[in-house]
């Protein structure tokens, strides 16, 4: 179910390519946990596929987002 909605999720332009990653937990803009799960983008942009949770704890779904933050990374 997770794969049809991240195909639904991305946008339908010509020249925009989708690489799945090993998915890592990350941070949207909005300090929500979010799964990172691949990346899309063409010659000039890149953006974050993630699966986030809904409020009760229970729904996924895929959105784009243009950057994510991970924490605990070491230096």
């Amino acid at each position: 179910m997770i794969d049809e909605r991240l195909e639904l999720a991305l946008p339908k332009q010509a020249g925009r390519q989708m690489v799945r990653v090993q998915p890592f937990k990350a941070f949207d803009h909005d300090g929500r946990e979010v799964q990172v799960v691949a990346i899309a983008g063409d010659s000039e942009d890149l953006d974050f596929v993630v699966i986030k949770t809904g409020e009760d704890g229970d729904e996924l779904w895929p959105a784009i987002e243009g950057s994510v933050f991970k924490t605990g990374l070491a230096a």
